[in-house]
């Protein structure tokens, strides 16, 4: 729910939200048992599930990485199956 006005608002007004260090600010999350059977299910990184996942949201996840290994990670998001109704809650 965080920035959901926000959010809301970029949506209804064609804006893209962007987040930045959406990986270094929510390690809980990332370790969640839900994240990690999203990954499971989609044979990706707990990491790349989180991206997916906020992407569903709406959001536009932005990477600071230097690693050209974590970029090749980071790029192959948007080609993951959707998660399902019951993931993104």
């Amino acid at each position: 729910s965080f920035d959901a006005e926000l959010r809301a608002w970029c949506l209804e007004h064609r804006v893209v939200y962007q987040s930045f260090w959406t990986l270094t600010a929510n390690p809980n999350a990332i370790a969640s048992k839900a994240v990690g059977d999203v990954a499971g299910r989609l044979g990706c990184t707990r990491q790349q599930a989180f991206f997916k996942f906020v992407q569903q949201l709406g959001i536009t996840p932005l990477t600071g990485t230097t690693s050209p290994e974590h970029m090749r990670q980071d790029l192959v998001v948007s080609n993951l199956e959707p998660l399902e109704a019951g993931e993104i809650e």
